[in-house]
């Protein structure tokens, strides 16, 4: 693990916060999720990507999967992305309905309760590695796969807040998420996931940024419709869950966060 030091040039300098102005919060009662559908470009267990984002967890019961997506009915290929009940950053890939995850990456870094934090998982399954960026401290994991191959192609089904799969059941969070970004076939220089960090996570980037695939800000405010702010695919999201809708969008400056 390395350390990430913040220099301040100019003490009259104000750091950007580090809590989003709106979040969509995640309620496990509720079965909340987001629902992105079938698409080419959100497959983390293919080859190499990076998912980042900012997260605030709340229980760690069931775990708080930032990210997880199906590959097909046997649920082969099926990839865990978030905080494991344990608190600590991790990666999984479960390769089919009758073996374990022949995959399970797990950092150092673990996820103080009720705190935003940004991580970035760069994914390099060609490599056996992942790059764990949290609060720009950089954490390298290397790991083995256990069962099948090495990574899948096929498409996914791609949830937001949720896991599920035909062994394990259906597993929702409580947290709080925004400002997601996917990157497809393209692993993320650690320097730029440390710079996200630093900018804050009320900025939002450009939708032309190298190797973006999918940008869910989650700062819509209301609706049902998670925005996918990338101008060439357009992947939008559909908020499912019982809850009521107006409890599920929080404006963050009504409340009181540590940053």
């Amino acid at each position: 693990m390395v350390a990430f030091t913040e220099t301040i040039k100019n003490p009259s300098f104000r750091y950007p916060s580090k809590v989003p102005d709106t979040c969509l919060r995640f309620v496990e009662a509720n079965n909340d999720y987001i629902d992105c559908g079938n698409h080419f470009n959100l497959t983390p267990v293919n080859g190499q990507c990076t998912i980042s984002g900012w997260v605030l967890p709340r229980d760690l019961t069931n775990a708080v999967d930032m990210l997880s997506t199906d590959r097909d009915a046997a649920q082969a290929g099926t990839a865990r992305i978030g905080i494991s009940t344990a608190g600590f950053f991790r990666y999984q890939v479960l390769y089919s309905t009758d073996s374990p995850f022949n995959a399970d990456c797990t950092s150092t870094i673990s996820a103080e309760l009720n705190k935003w934090h940004h991580v970035a998982f760069i994914i390099d399954n060609l490599n056996d590695r992942v790059t764990f960026v949290v609060n720009g401290v950089v954490d390298v994991v290397d790991f083995s796969w256990s069962t099948g191959t090495s990574y899948v192609t096929t498409y996914t089904n791609f949830n937001i807040g949720r896991f599920h799969n035909n062994v394990s059941g259906t597993f929702y969070c409580d947290a709080e998420m925004a400002n997601f970004r996917i990157y497809e076939d393209y692993l993320l220089p650690v320097e730029e996931a440390q710079a996200q960090y630093i900018r804050g996570v009320n900025y939002y980037g450009h939708s032309d940024e190298t190797g973006l695939s999918a940008a869910y800000h989650l700062n819509e405010g209301t609706g049902t419709i998670a925005v996918d702010s990338y101008e060439d695919t357009q992947n939008h999201g559909t908020i499912q869950g019982s809850g009521v809708q107006e409890d599920r969008w929080i404006n963050t400056q009504s409340r009181t966060y540590r940053e």
